[in-house]
């Protein structure tokens, strides 16, 4: 049996709660159900995985998350949700992994489900705790669930955006660090300068900053989502920040 090296995190009720593995380096040839799970060919997995998603809805299994982005720094852990329509186990494990990942053997971490539920259950993910991993503006990410008999694919969860804010505050302050008290107690050039928000430009635009004195200039974007594409493109654009 394999020396275990990962940690049992414990809630403030004192109930066990996830099991932190670092794979596969904790493991050797005596575990052959995990081993074998995370050296099972991938194709095969992604082919499992394509039959499962022709069953009927209620005969399919399913991964699910609570947020679809997930801010570093601000945002709450993640409630990651299964529901299996197969035989589960303790061997089972779930992966982070970077959206279009084809490759089982390269997760960003993972977690063992452990006694955790069973066909049905939930556990927490601390994605601040992986800050290291996200150093662009925006990752995406997605969750996998594995059966650890087998190495079998189950099912995979939508993807979730997680947002660097490090970038955006250089954007817009030119230093990617804040103040303690937080944007109130932002300086500019001639002393103490509060951050603000100003309409300008036209939807075509591209938000533009004024590191000196704190100013973010928005042009009137529609939606949400446009906001938040544009604000990447400008952040990923340095020319738009004065």
């Amino acid at each position: 049996m394999a020396e275990f090296t990962g940690s049992i995190a414990i809630t403030d009720n004192g109930a066990e709660d996830d099991l932190h593995l670092s794979l596969p380096s904790q493991l050797d040839s005596s575990d052959s159900n995990f081993s074998q799970s995370l050296k099972k060919d991938r194709s095969s997995s992604e082919s499992d995985l394509t039959q499962r998603q022709n069953c009927p809805p209620n005969n399919r299994s399913s991964l699910a998350v609570d947020k679809n982005a997930f801010t570093l720094g601000l945002d709450s852990k993640v409630k990651v949700t299964w529901d299996i329509k197969e035989d589960v186990g303790a061997s089972d494990w779930i992966g982070l992994f970077p959206s279009g990942e084809t490759d089982s053997s390269k997760f960003l971490d993972t977690k063992n489900r452990g006694m955790n539920g069973g066909q049905e259950g939930e556990i927490l993910w601390d994605l601040d705790a992986l800050c290291h991993h996200f150093t662009d503006d925006v990752t995406k990410v997605c969750f996998k669930y594995y059966q650890g008999s087998s190495g079998s694919l189950m099912t995979t969860s939508p993807s979730i955006e997680i947002c660097n804010q490090k970038a955006s505050n250089q954007f817009v302050t030119g230093t990617s660090s804040i103040p303690y008290e937080g944007f109130a107690a932002l300086r500019g050039s001639n002393g103490p300068r509060k951050f603000c928000i100003e309409k300008w430009g036209r939807i075509t635009s591209l938000p533009r900053a004024h590191t000196c004195f704190n100013r973010l200039d928005l042009p009137p974007y529609t939606t949400p989502e446009m906001l938040f594409e544009k604000l990447v493109t400008a952040v990923e654009e340095p020319a738009h920040s004065a």
